[in-house]
């Protein structure tokens, strides 16, 4: 049986948050902002939020220029302009609130061509689909910078976009995990919820036993669904680092294949993950292993596209768990009278958090 301390203080919540990663973190930020007097708890499964938080490339980007094609034509203009602009204006609410602390540099990125079908003509187009939302110029081709960053013979053309940073994925947590102790925002790790209802009034199962009170709940859980008829897939991100690298010769973050393939220098090491596409099946899912024919395929890549003049040492390898929706857009679902669930990632969660967290705030 609790105490009264307990039931007093600790099993009732105004608004009660699942999932404990930079959408949840982000979610109830604003939610304090927006209810300075709520009484909010976020619950973590884990020590930390390891789903996508923790586990992805630090990219801050709006998307790739073949990337931006394909979605044109599978989405049409519209669609597409909303979902660069809301990634675009996530990435200005990090480096906003949070920039100077996460590691957070405007190197730029990069998109690098195997062939010379991306012509001075297309670019241009795109440049002027997207000036209503940057008012510049995005991309531009730097074909004289493939000497000096050492790729492979059959990367042909290199478009650079001076708008892209890369941040500290770990730095990231820990800084919005200072914002929500300065909103007096609890956060609970270990806490996984086993149940719950989700009527009129709300009560959660935490770890099988503990039962909490909560006027409002909020699943911010990505691909860990509270309801598996939710229309979210799940998709494992395969990644590796290397070991320091003497004179890396480039800075930023680079992007092929339509986005399936990024890497980016971590100081002196390379970042290098993506492959999904290679192995659907096995990669949507939720488990946290290395699939080896990925990582095989990495490591190929690595050392043919990226680096061919230099043997490199992996350092580690991991996997990360995204969430795709079919359309791009991130989703807010009604799951009872007081119950969402909320999800943006995309392969894009990083840019996408601030503006879904201020969605989820207007719904509550």
């Amino acid at each position: 049986m609790p105490s009264f301390w307990e039931t007093d203080s600790l099993l009732q919540n105004d608004i009660s948050i699942i999932g404990g990663g930079i959408l949840g973190l982000w979610t109830a930020y604003e939610l304090s902002l927006k209810y300075p007097n709520a009484k909010i708890a976020i619950y973590e499964r884990e020590l930390y939020a390891s789903g996508a938080t923790s586990r992805n490339a630090g990219f801050a980007c709006f998307g790739s220029l073949t990337e931006i094609l394909t979605d044109r034509k599978q989405w049409g203009d519209k669609k597409t302009l909303e979902i660069i602009k809301n990634r675009w204006l996530g990435i200005q609410a990090i480096q906003s609130l949070i920039g100077d602390e996460i590691d957070y540099h405007n190197y730029g990125g990069y998109e690098l061509l195997f062939d010379d079908k991306i012509d001075s003509k297309i670019i241009d187009e795109v440049n002027d689909f997207l000036y209503p939302i940057f008012g510049q110029v995005v991309f531009q081709l730097v074909k004289n910078r493939l000497c000096d960053f050492g790729f492979g013979n059959e990367v042909k053309q290199l478009l650079y976009n001076s708008l892209e940073g890369q941040l500290h994925s770990g730095k990231l947590i820990l800084a919005l995990h200072r914002r929500i102790r300065s909103r007096n925002i609890s956060f609970f790790s270990n806490s996984e919820i086993t149940d719950y209802n989700s009527g009129e009034e709300v009560t959660l199962e935490v770890n099988g036993k503990t039962k909490v009170n909560t006027n409002k709940l909020i699943f911010c859980t990505n691909a860990f669904l509270p309801d598996q008829s939710l229309l979210i897939k799940p998709g494992r991100g395969q990644v590796l680092i290397t070991e320091p690298v003497l004179d890396l010769p480039w800075k930023g973050c680079f992007h092929f294949h339509e986005g399936y393939y990024y890497f980016r220098n971590v100081g002196n090491r390379i970042l290098f993950g993506g492959g999904r596409h290679l192995d659907f099946e096995k990669e949507s899912t939720t488990e946290f292993e290395l699939n080896q024919k990925i990582q095989e395929d990495l490591i190929n890549k690595l050392h043919t596209i990226i680096s061919p003049n230099k043997r490199l040492e992996i350092e580690q390898q991991w996997s990360g768990i995204m969430a795709f929706t079919e359309n791009k857009l991130p989703k807010i679902l009604q799951l009872g009278q007081n119950t969402i669930y909320a999800m943006n990632c995309n392969g894009m969660g990083v840019s996408l958090s601030p503006i879904t967290a201020l969605e989820i705030a207007k719904l509550n």
